[in-house]
């Protein structure tokens, strides 16, 4: 049967599962902006974890559940963010991306992948895929495809793919694939 499991009138969306899969990461817009909260979903007990007046967006857990990264930022100034569920802290990855789209932890919790939009803004219809490591440091483009739309990408269980969306090669998203360091690029569809 269906549950409503945040019985919000505002908007709550992209929700991703814990490692246990007792609780959910998810964004909500009960405040005036995006905001990351996670509900325990026995209890229904809500806890607000990044909260800032700017949007927050892209939630995902690392494989062991010890944090979760996500986008974070003034608009200008979206980077990619770490919220340390021991700490409870907040730290900040990336600097200078300007408009940093989703994350995601690679499985050993080593590395996060995201997406970043050239010109700032998601209109520019211009994208590329990075990498980081989870603890800050240099970031690595590993589609190098300026020109292009290339986003919202994710690891492979084993931690050795990327898959991501692009139009590099038609007017419509398709799905492609390639190892984590952009070898080995192909397309899986072809729509």
């Amino acid at each position: 049967a269906l549950k409503d499991i945040t019985c919000h009138p505002d908007t709550d969306n992209e929700p991703r599962w814990d490692p246990e899969g007792t609780h959910l990461c998810y964004v909500t817009r009960r405040n005036g902006s995006q905001d990351i909260y996670i509900v325990d979903l026995a209890t229904l007990e809500e806890t607000p974890i990044a909260t800032e007046e700017y949007n927050e967006d892209y939630p995902s857990y690392s494989k062991d559940g010890s944090e979760i990264c996500f986008t974070g930022g003034p608009r200008g100034y979206r980077e990619v963010q770490v919220y340390n569920f021991a700490s409870k802290e907040i730290r900040t990855l990336t600097r200078g991306y300007g408009y940093v789209g989703s994350t995601n932890f690679r499985p050993d919790g080593k590395r996060i992948v995201f997406h970043a939009y050239y010109d700032n803004s998601y209109l520019s219809g211009k994208s590329d895929v990075f990498t980081v490591s989870s603890e800050g440091g240099e970031v690595t483009n590993i589609t190098n495809d300026r020109d292009n739309w290339d986003y919202k990408p994710n690891w492979s269980f084993d931690g050795d793919w990327i898959t991501f969306s692009s139009k590099r090669d038609t007017e419509n998203f398709n799905l492609y694939v390639m190892r984590a360091d952009g070898s080995d690029l192909h397309a899986v569809t072809r729509v």
